[in-house]
């Protein structure tokens, strides 16, 4: 079985990660749906259905990454990649909005979890995962 020990010797099981990674799946697609909007809006001058379809496809790629499910994931990503080529859209767009909904997904738990050190550092703990797998995930997809 999986094990996260800190420097202070608390250590989370796997099961405990997967509680979290359900639970931050339901606060975050609000704020993972509004950076994505607010990034393609603000930066992309094509706002016609195929951005849509790339906007839709983006946060679809998000909610597999948050439920573990690796190979919708994966799936989603090759997806996503696709529509953004045939839209002129580059990776390194993908990866900023990627880098953007991480930081904010940071953000909001630093404020909203701010009383309770050993929950920031378990949420964090998700983000060393989810960061992880959107790595691998970009690779696979490459």
């Amino acid at each position: 079985m999986l094990r996260w020990t800190d420097s202070l010797g608390s250590s989370m099981r796997n099961e405990d990660l997967k509680y979290l990674f359900k639970d931050m799946s339901g606060w975050a697609e609000p704020i993972i749906a509004d950076q994505i909007h607010g990034f393609y809006g603000n930066h992309l001058k094509n706002n016609g259905a195929q951005t849509n379809q790339a906007i839709v496809q983006h946060r679809l790629f998000w909610r597999y990454l948050l439920a573990g499910q690796d190979k919708l994931a994966l799936h989603a990503r090759r997806e996503l990649q696709n529509k953004a080529r045939s839209q002129g859209i580059g990776m390194d767009i993908l990866n900023e909005v990627d880098h953007l909904i991480l930081d904010e997904l940071m953000n909001v738990t630093m404020l909203r979890f701010h009383r309770s050190p050993a929950n920031v550092r378990n949420y964090g703990r998700t983000f060393i995962e989810i960061a992880s797998q959107l790595a691998q995930t970009r690779l696979a997809a490459a």
